[in-house]
């Protein structure tokens, strides 16, 4: 039976990251009805181990961070349905949230839809990322690396900003461009040069795990050793399903969302990596925490 023949729920949450888990589990708390949507894609699933989520002294990986909250959300009643919303449409007071060939209708939506981090192929990334030594977030575990070698992949402003955060933590950090006719603007250059922070140009043709350490083989150039490679490539967040409903997005793409979490369309919310701001677990249920009471204050 299409579920739109049934009456729609209090809220779907489409995501099923930390922010989308923690409203889950304040919105059952809250005696609302709910379906949270999961298409198994939350960034937190690629976290080895985060040392910085508080209440965790040894640190936790995010896949058992996330069964956590999941075990949570079970005891108060609610489930993950694992399916990805492919479209949102809205019409007066109620919502449509669109999964496969059904319709879910909702009186509310919150957007926990994250981000995606942007990759490049470069050959032997993939095995150096089985290892934990591709990160992607030095201010989730840049401690972790402090004193070492660090090589950061990229070239961009955010690039350059990753590298001279990284600075803090080590005398060793070297910015490198994955293409042979990458260029710095000049400011940035300055910016590096005044830290003391490695350019290496030439691009990266392939990399190698070697008793602990990576072999950097530039396209030109002589190889370059480091000990963890940050890569410092941005991130698209997955803000589509808002579009479709004609919410407001930032320059960069995220969901504009007001001190409640709220999107510009009414009846529309938002947590987490989707929004602009800290990218951080911490965050992100913070949000999802805000979101979750100012849906249930609103029905």
């Amino acid at each position: 039976m299409d579920p739109v023949s049934q009456p729609p729920v209090d809220c779907v949450i489409v995501g099923g990251g930390p922010a989308g888990l923690t409203a889950a589990i304040y919105l059952a708390r809250f005696q609302r009805t709910i379906r949270v949507l999961d298409s198994g894609e939350a960034r937190a699933l690629r976290i080895p181990r985060s040392h910085n989520v508080p209440g965790f002294p040894d640190g936790i990986a995010g896949p058992e961070l996330l069964a956590r909250l999941r075990a949570q959300l079970l005891r108060q009643g609610g489930a993950v349905t694992g399916a990805r919303a492919t479209g949102l449409a809205h019409r007066d007071d109620l919502f449509m949230v669109h999964v496969g060939g059904l319709r879910w209708p909702a009186r509310r939506v919150l957007l926990a839809t994250g981000a995606r981090d942007r990759e490049v192929e470069i050959p032997g990334l993939r095995a150096v990322r089985s290892v934990g030594l591709l990160r992607e977030c030095p201010i989730c575990d840049a401690h972790e690396h402090r004193g070492r070698r660090i090589g950061v992949i990229g070239c961009s402003p955010h690039a350059v900003r990753e590298a001279l955060f990284l600075r803090h933590f080590s005398e060793d950090v070297q910015l490198l461009p994955i293409r042979p006719s990458d260029i710095l603007a000049r400011e940035d250059f300055e910016s590096l040069q005044a830290r003391q922070i490695g350019w290496r140009p030439g691009g990266i043709h392939h990399v190698e795990h070697r008793s602990g350490r990576l072999q950097v083989h530039r396209v030109v150039g002589e190889p370059l050793t480091v000990d963890v490679l940050y890569a410092a490539l941005g991130c698209q967040p997955a803000a589509d399903l808002g579009r479709a409903v004609q919410a407001q997005c930032e320059a960069g793409g995220n969901l504009v969302i007001d001190t409640r979490c709220q999107t510009t369309c009414p009846g529309l919310f938002a947590a987490g990596d989707v929004t602009s701001g800290l990218d951080q677990i911490v965050v992100a249920m913070a949000q999802g925490a805000v979101a979750a009471t100012a849906i249930h204050n609103s029905l």
